[in-house]
């Protein structure tokens, strides 16, 4: 993150010179050694706030990288809903606050909340998922069962007929996920 910082530094001084002409803030005279100037001064300021970027976003790439060990069937919608979690906080608190530029923060305010509806989403089906393996384990989910593997670890099964009408050939029974994380 400290890196695409530093790499980001000039195209950042060429958007604030841009939106500084757009306004009609007071333009540069030297504009070549202005650039190099404000290049070299924004370098060090990329690589600390890539640095800080990159410590924020460090508990959700542990989040992300704990749900990928073992995959169990609601790793999906907890890695959708961890992901969300993190647009709809940091979308919610600038909307909150307002945006100096005009627009923005409608653009703020509909992004927060596709990420909560995400989020909800995520969450639900997270609960759907974890009820289904409940009523399997009871024998209650027609259509689906609960096999546990040489090594302990219990699966989601799902009972599927194979073939139609006259053809049908009998149940075929498949792994649908992994249960135990």
């Amino acid at each position: 993150m400290a890196l695409a910082g530093v790499a980001c530094a000039p195209v950042t001084v060429g958007m604030v010179a841009s939106l500084r002409a757009v306004e009609g803030w007071p333009e540069v005279e030297h504009a070549g050694m202005s650039a190099v100037l404000a290049t070299m001064c924004s370098l060090p300021l990329g690589f600390v706030i890539g640095w800080c970027s990159g410590i924020v976003f460090v508990p959700l790439v542990n989040m992300l990288g704990g749900l990928g060990r073992r995959v169990t069937i609601t790793t999906m919608p907890r890695a959708l809903c961890t992901g969300a979690s993190w647009c709809a906080l940091g979308l919610s608190v600038p909307a909150m606050w307002g945006a100096p530029v005009t627009g923005m923060q409608d653009v703020e305010t509909a992004g927060a909340a596709i990420a909560w509806l995400v989020v909800g989403g995520g969450a639900t089906e997270v609960l759907r998922r974890r009820r289904l393996a409940k009523r399997a384990e009871r024998g209650v989910a027609i259509g689906w069962s609960v096999e546990r593997d040489e090594d302990g670890t219990r699966w989601l099964m799902r009972d599927a007929n194979v073939g139609d009408g006259a053809y049908r050939e009998g149940v075929v029974r498949a792994r649908w996920g992994r249960l135990d994380a």
